[in-house]
């Protein structure tokens, strides 16, 4: 069953801020919020079925390509439901942060390869 995902005005405010250009720093500092939660916001946003700049997400991950290839390996066989199994895939070396940025990608790719 697909879960109808309503989005806030606040995602919907945040992801329009992302799409044109606004880093992630730049709104946690304009909203007055963690990194961590814009993220979640852009994440709702996806899980609504709207897409972001996949390429311009990457830019915000501090993993090098080979460990980005085997987080995504990771994700096609795990799921992207949850990270815990994830994060202990690489006994905690990456982090949740890392996987948040790297879940927010896989999750952009694929909606990009529906269209």
């Amino acid at each position: 069953s697909k879960r109808s995902v309503t989005q806030s005005s606040r995602t919907t405010t945040i992801a329009e801020a992302f799409t044109s250009g606004d880093s992630i720093q730049d709104i946690a500092n304009d909203f007055g919020i963690k990194e961590r939660t814009v993220i979640g916001n852009l994440w709702k946003h996806v899980q609504a079925g709207d897409s972001l700049d996949s390429s311009r997400l990457l830019g915000f991950s501090g993993l090098n390509q080979s460990e980005r290839q085997k987080v995504l390996d990771a994700m096609d066989k795990l799921g992207i439901d949850l990270l815990r199994p994830i994060y202990e895939q690489f006994d905690k070396s990456i982090s949740y942060d890392e996987l948040w940025i790297m879940r927010l990608y896989y999750a952009s790719c694929g909606i990009n390869e529906e269209d």
